[in-house]
């Protein structure tokens, strides 16, 4: 196998091996990604587009690796960084060392770019390799939280119909009783269909809040929530 910096071109092939890396399996969300999202996440961010390297054997994609520029505050400063993300290697071509080849060269990219750092959220199978052979620190293991907005539908999924408005009253049960907000009780709440640059205000309000954080200004929010396919 041989590596070669990636190029837009290259995302048909990308999607191709992502399934076929992947496959059906529930824990790897792309899986259920459209080539659509897969696009906008790695042309269309704010911060510029993807850089990645491939591998190729027998005239097609066996490896991918990729980032997508970000930008952060620290100490009030505005820095580079990188997201890692669609990490994947041909279920043919695995335990050939190419993941390792294809990072370092990216890391080396944006290095000489003036980035800082580079951050993810690897699954189970990567992160070992990750800490073990690329240096990557792990910092902590997130806790998932889940809020049921419809309990009703989540108890007739597990339980006959006559148990459900018991098994739903307990789902519901934490949820009740929370004081309801008045015209005059504070802050005012209003849905909106693209953010301004009031968000890019309380953006620079907060450049002080923490020592390190990903720059959410308007233009990243309208990407990530309002252009997402």
């Amino acid at each position: 196998w041989s590596m070669r910096p990636c190029i837009p071109v290259d995302l048909p092939a990308i999607y191709d091996l992502a399934k076929a890396t992947y496959g059906t399996d529930s824990n790897s969300v792309p899986a259920e990604f459209s080539y659509e999202h897969m696009r906008w996440q790695l042309l269309d961010s704010p911060s510029g587009p993807f850089r990645g390297f491939v591998g190729e054997a027998a005239g097609r994609l066996v490896g991918f690796y990729g980032v997508i520029p970000v930008d952060f505050v620290f100490h009030g400063d505005r820095v580079a960084g990188s997201l890692s993300l669609l990490t994947m290697t041909h279920p043919a071509f695995q335990r050939k060392g190419i993941l390792s080849a294809l990072a370092t060269a990216v890391y080396e990219q944006r290095e000489q770019e003036g980035a800082s750092l580079t951050y993810g959220f690897p699954n189970e199978n990567s992160l070992h390799g990750l800490v073990s052979r690329l240096q990557w620190r792990h910092l902590a293991t997130l806790d998932v939280f889940a809020r049921p907005l419809n309990p009703t539908a989540i108890a007739r999924k597990i339980a006959p119909v006559a148990m459900v408005p018991t098994i739903a009253g307990a789902m519901l049960g934490p949820f009740w009783g929370r004081p309801q907000a008045t015209p005059d009780s504070g802050p005012k709440i209003s849905e909106v269909d693209r953010f301004d640059g009031r968000v890019d205000q309380l953006a620079e309000r907060r450049r002080h809040c923490h020592a390190l954080f990903r720059l959410r200004d308007s233009a990243y929010l309208n990407w990530r929530f309002r252009e997402c396919p």
